[in-house]
Formats: structure tokens, C-alpha cells, sequence
């Protein structure tokens, strides 16, 4: 219900306040008294098209503004609440403020609101009944309500809103629950799938490191084979090894001994002597055969290696680090205290990474 119209330099009007009390409010004058003025300005406050000719002659600027009582219209409070606007002991104020340099500002509640907002309020406060016009029953938004009245369920519509309310909050929990779950169960698959991609690995511990030295050895093999043969052969096998020079000097020590038993420490150090380079001739003897020379081994030892390089990028780019719960942990969490969540983890922990 209007209370309260008060306009100011609107066409001819220098300033008007007109109150309006409960009931029938009727006002009649002569053509052109300008009873149009004040139809035009309701249409104006409520965000009806302005321009710059409206303003009275002589002045800068006109403006509008209405007291609406919205107490008792439920569909202007639920489109106020909605958006925020200020509704103070019932009532509603709307303004509208025209400038002759620029394009004006609108009120609502005291906060600025857009023009289309001010007309889709105003299709809930007023009817504007003309000859051959009735704008309430052209609006499709308020076919509804007029429905509502026609049925006499104005009593049950606030339950019935409360009610949506509530139905529409527990379906976007629902909602909100079943994409969680979903997200979760997409989570223990990935979760799932890179602890078999782990297992399949069998990744062993100091795997890695054992790996490179003997990937080291395979692509030395042939120096490796020249200095073991050539050491072998200086200390045992080659002309002037070795080990025979130092038999006869062992014969020298004993008949020196025989002369002076002091010499009889150092026979003892030289025998020993000879006896640990014979042991380490003997191993550089059948050290080839001891070095795995089998064909393509090379190129598995490569490709093994990239393999636990690739996981180890994947699961563990700072070293030696734990794989739980799809994070990067220095130590298990107590998710990973079960038999086999411990084992992977002590695995990585152990596979000397660096």
C-alpha cells in the first residue's frame, strides 16, 4: 500500500507531499491540473523511464520518493529479503533522483538499486488500471499468486515456502554429499592403483644403488678385464712376478735366519706377506669369472633403472620419502600401520634412493 508520495521539481510541481491514509483514496481536479503528473511520478520511482525534459524548468535536478507499507505483501518481502534491501517497521522507501547533466540514481531501502530491480518491485506493490490496460494479470510472475488468492491458500503459502526452503537446502546437501562420496571413491582408486603400481615394482632395498655399480662394471668390462689380467699377471703369472721374486727372498731370509735368528721376525712378516698377495692373486685369478657377462644384461639394468627413476619422480621427487594416503611424508602416517602399508613404506624408506 502507498503512505507516502513526495515529489520535487517534477515537471510543473515545484515540490508536492501527498499522504495517503487506508482505504479509498480518491483525487479529481480539472484537465490538466495534474493529476497525470503524480501517476507519472509512482511510474518513475519504480523504475519507469526518465529523461532530462521532466525536470522543471530552471532547475538541475527532480526527484521522486515513495513510502510503501509491505507489511502485509508477502511477495514484496520475500523480493526485498532476496536482495538484501531494508525494510524498517513495515515500510519501504523508494526514490528516484533525475539530473539534467547524466542519467539519475534510484534508491531502494536507502541502498542504490538497478532500474530493473525497482520494476520487478513494483509489479508487487501496484496496479496501475488503465482503459484498455491491467498490468498484474499481463505479468506471467503473478499468475501464481493470483491462482493462490483465487484458492483462498494465502494461510498455508508461508509453510509451504518454508517448507521449499527447507526441501532445496537438504537436496544440495544430498547433492553435496553424493559428489563428495564420489570424489572420495575416485580418490581410493587413484590411492589404490598407485599402491599396485608400487608392488609391481617389488622394488628391493639398496636396489638402485647395487644396480648402478654394477651398470658401472658392464660398461668398463673390458678395461676392467685388461687391469684385473695385467695385476694377475705381475703379482703371479707374468715373467718376473711377483710372488716369485718374493719366494726367493723368503729362501735368502731362511738361510740369513739360520745366522741370525733376529731376521726370524721378518721371514714371519714376508711369508705372511706372501701369503695374502698369493690369496689376492688367486681372486684376480677367477675375478672375470665372477662378473656377470651375459648378453643384454646392460640394457636391462638401463631400463630397470628408469623404471624405479620414473617412480621415483612420480612418488618421491625430494628422495627417499613415504607414499601414504596419496601424499609425500617423511615417516607413515597411522594410515600406513597396516602389515602392508608398513612393508611399502620401509621399502622406500630403505631403497637408498640418492
Amino acid at each position: 500500500m502507498l503512505r507516502c508520495l513526495h515529489i520535487t521539481h517534477l515537471a510543473i510541481v515545484r515540490e508536492l507531499t501527498l499522504e495517503l491514509g487506508p482505504g479509498l483514496n480518491l483525487l479529481t481536479g480539472e484537465t490538466g491540473a495534474g493529476k497525470s503528473i503524480l501517476v507519472d511520478a509512482l511510474a518513475l520511482v519504480l523504475g519507469g523511464r526518465s529523461a532530462p525534459e521532466m525536470i522543471r524548468a530552471g532547475e538541475e535536478r527532480a526527484s521522486v520518493e515513495a513510502e510503501f507499507d509491505v507489511s502485509d505483501n508477502r511477495a514484496a518481502r520475500a523480493f526485498l529479503e532476496e536482495r538484501g534491501y531494508a525494510v524498517e517497521g513495515g515500510s519501504l522507501v523508494a526514490r528516484r533522483e533525475i539530473l539534467a547533466q547524466g542519467r539519475g540514481r534510484a534508491f531502494a531501502g536507502g541502498s542504490l538499486a538497478p532500474l530493473s530491480e525497482l520494476k520487478a518491485l513494483g509489479a508487487t506493490l501496484l496496479d496501475v488500471h488503465g482503459q484498455h490496460q491491467q498490468q498484474t494479470l499481463l505479468q506471467p510472475a503473478n499468475h501464481r499468486d493470483l491462482l493462490d488468492r483465487h484458492a483462498g491458500l494465502e494461510d498455508g503459502l508461508e509453510a509451504m515456502a518454508g517448507a521449499a526452503r527447507r526441501l532445496g537446502a537438504a537436496t544440495a546437501r544430498l547433492d553435496s554429499m553424493r559428489d563428495g562420496a564420489q570424489r572420495l571413491a575416485q580418490r581410493v582408486d587413484a590411492l589404490r592403483y598407485q599402491i599396485e603400481e608400487i608392488d609391481r615394482a617389488a622394488v628391493r632395498p639398496g636396489e638402485r644403488q647395487a644396480l648402478r655399480a654394477e651398470r658401472d662394471i658392464l660398461r668398463n668390462a673390458e678395461s676392467i678385464l685388461r687391469h684385473s689380467r695385467e695385476a694377475y699377471e705381475a703379482l703371479y703369472a707374468g715373467e718376473a712376478a711377483s710372488l716369485a721374486r718374493l719366494a726367493e727372498a723368503i729362501r735368502a731370509l731362511r738361510d740369513l735366519a739360520r745366522f741370525d735368528p733376529a731376521l726370524q721376525e721378518h721371514l714371519a712378516r714376508a711369508e705372511t706377506a706372501r701369503a695374502d698377495l698369493q690369496e689376492s692373486a688367486f681372486f684376480l685369478r677367477d675375478y672375470p669369472a665372477r662378473l656377470n657377462f651375459e648378453p643384454h644384461r646392460l640394457e636391462q639394468i638401463d631400463d630397470r633403472i628408469q623404471a624405479l627413476e620414473a617412480l621415483l619422480r612420480k612418488y618421491a621427487p625430494e628422495g627417499a620419502r613415504t607414499i601414504c594416503c596419496g601424499a609425500a611424508t617423511r615417516r607413515p602416517r597411522r594410515c600406513c600401520s597396516s602389515s602392508a602399508g608398513a612393508r611399502r613404506w620401509t621399502i622406500w624408506r630403505n631403497a637408498s634412493w640418492s
